[in-house]
């Protein structure tokens, strides 16, 4: 696209490829949240300079202490980039969710702002893993945002506390996900659909859902005649996939 082409954060000779709008596992207001990020047509900044004369300065990097003191230029590069808010979710994140089997987890700005990683030397050996997390992860680091900047408190919270919501999200968005499959596949009534849901998360997410087990409420001690949960299945899975993970 010629607007990524003219940044100077694009990978040489590369053509940015929108993917996550064929993954249907994730909900279809956050795959267009993510086609907005690619497109750079997302309502930040000057989108809001009329109604909200500072919105085009990042609520994230103002100073707690004063509240009409701004720092920062509110860009998709310093949003999802830049941002120290935006760089302690993107590190929990890491932390929390990203499997150390699953190889690099993408650090450059371009794949971090829209989620194109066919450009990296070392990508992660499962791109879904990494699609999946990139946009819940961005998505609420935009909605967060619109909280900040429509529905603002003073003082402003710190930014572990902002980070923390963030991160939140994020979570209870991946748990939605698995819900949400479980549901379509009609996983619970069906054999197919069991089937189906099984092909979703195993052949492609395996360790990825060993890493998010805690996402799905700690199912181990579940009782055996329980009726079948999308939270206490994942987890069974989990744990014949990776009997060794801790």
């Amino acid at each position: 696209m010629t607007a990524w082409a003219a940044d100077q954060i694009t990978p040489a000779n590369h053509t940015p490829k929108l993917t996550v709008h064929v993954l249907n596992i994730l909900p279809k207001k956050i795959r267009a949240r993510i086609q907005k990020i690619y497109l750079r047509n997302l309502s930040i900044g000057h989108y809001h300079r009329h109604a909200f004369p500072h919105a085009n300065h990042c609520h994230f990097c103002k100073m707690p202490q004063l509240f009409n003191h701004w720092n920062h230029e509110e860009t998709l590069h310093h949003l999802f980039y830049d941002c120290k808010t935006a760089a302690l979710v993107w590190k929990k994140v890491k932390e929390m969710l990203w499997p150390p089997t699953l190889n690099t987890f993408p650090s450059d700005a371009f794949t971090r702002i829209c989620g194109d990683e066919s450009h990296l030397a070392n990508p992660p050996t499962n791109t879904t893993a990494w699609r999946i997390l990139h946009a819940l992860t961005a998505s609420s680091i935009y909605l967060q945002r619109c909280q900040v900047v429509f529905n603002p408190t003073i003082p402003l919270p710190p930014d572990r506390v902002i980070t923390g919501h963030i991160v939140s999200r994020v979570i209870s968005s991946l748990a939605d996900c698995i819900h949400a499959s479980w549901s379509a596949t009609k996983a619970n009534t069906s054999v197919k659909g069991r089937t189906k849901f099984i092909k979703i998360w195993q052949s492609d997410l395996d360790d990825f859902l060993v890493k998010i087990k805690p996402v799905l409420n700690e199912a181990e001690n579940c009782d055996a005649t329980d009726a079948e949960t999308p939270e206490r299945f994942t987890y069974r899975l989990a744990a014949r996939l990776r009997p060794h993970a801790t």
